[in-house]
């Protein structure tokens, strides 16, 4: 099996190499406390945050005792919720004042929250006289948030702004190839260009329809040709998807729990994995909105989704029984 490190590798390719490039010089430059903001933006699943991640991820081995807080603009809002009730936004504001760099993503999810923006903003001039740097990420730009305050909006502006579109046809083909090549399994090009003719969507998309395709083929002993791969998408495409409910009730059966557990605010750790999984498996198996799914389970904000997507994903690539639980659970859920 490849390492997590390989499974988390991400494809450079002309659509995000300039959001790279100044990652990695904003980055290069943060001991000359050249205070700096970058702002990436892009539709869902085009990759921003895998290419955060490992840009940091290569600075932070080389400058290890970086003072970085990495969340979503909702972890944001939380945080200084929970530091309002106990008395504690002085503590609050001081933890973030300290940083060398901050990543705050899906700004589009402040708008409404009054309070929450001003805290930034307030954090953002801390940070830009310390010489910080910021990164900053939305789906959309900021002229078209609502609700959103001006000098929020206008330090998004001045920020370095980078768009990550979504890949050409043919760099869909070589994303095809590379999540094959990250699960040890090869691909001829003919069935690479199939699915990216099929798929055009992002990279996410492409990843999602790439593994179901090599789970189908081992599930029916089969090689990765055009004809099978062929078959499977006109099935896919044909299918119906799944609904949330369906799903939701195969997960919370599947791990012997009712239904209202995981709609439930409860942090029991089986119930938060299973919650976790069944969102996972509702963003992998159905085209519902981030914020559909996390209404289903009982949540008001869309990132709790990303949050459990992206815990559901790091224990697939690190533990063999968390890949074949989520696997049953996709047979059971195409099953009935």
């Amino acid at each position: 099996m490849p390492t997590p490190s390989q499974l988390h590798q991400f494809l450079l390719l002309p659509e995000n190499r300039s959001a790279d490039r100044a990652l990695q010089t904003a980055l290069k430059n943060l001991s000359q406390k050249r205070p700096k903001v970058v702002f990436l933006y892009g539709p869902s699943g085009c990759g921003k945050s895998h290419l955060i991640t490992q840009a940091i991820r290569e600075h932070r081995q080389q400058n290890p005792k970086l003072k970085l807080e990495n969340l979503t603009a909702s972890d944001f809002a939380a945080q200084l919720a929970e530091a309002s009730d106990a008395g504690a936004i002085p503590q609050f504001q001081t933890k973030f004042r300290q940083l060398d760099l901050l990543v705050c993503e899906d700004l589009q999810a402040l708008q409404g929250r009054k309070e929450s923006q001003r805290q930034l903003v307030i954090c953002l001039d801390e940070l830009e006289s310390r010489g910080s740097l910021v990164i900053l990420t939305s789906t959309t730009l900021p002229g078209s948030w609502i609700r959103m305050e001006r000098r929020l909006i206008d330090r998004c502006r001045a920020a370095l702004s980078i768009e990550l579109p979504l890949p050409s046809a043919r760099n869909r083909i070589k994303l095809c190839r590379h999540f094959a090549q990250m699960i040890h399994e090869p691909m001829p090009t003919s069935v690479a260009e199939m699915i990216a003719n099929h798929v055009e969507g992002s990279p996410r998309d492409l990843k999602s329809t790439v593994e179901r395709l090599v789970e189908e083929a081992h599930r029916r002993r089969q090689k990765l040709t055009p004809e099978f791969t062929q078959l499977f998408l006109k099935r896919e495409l044909s299918t119906p998807e799944p609904p949330l409910k369906k799903i939701i009730q195969i997960t919370s059966r599947y791990f012997d729990l009712k239904v209202r557990d995981l709609k439930s605010s409860s942090r029991r750790a089986d119930i938060v994995y299973a919650r976790q999984s069944a969102m996972y498996l509702a963003r992998e198996m159905t085209t519902h909105s981030q914020t559909d799914i996390a209404k289903a389970l009982g949540k008001a904000d869309h990132t709790s989704v990303i949050r459990a997507c992206r815990k559901i994903e790091g224990l697939i690539s690190e533990e063999t029984r968390v890949r074949q639980e989520i696997l049953e659970l996709k047979t059971l859920i195409k099953s009935i």
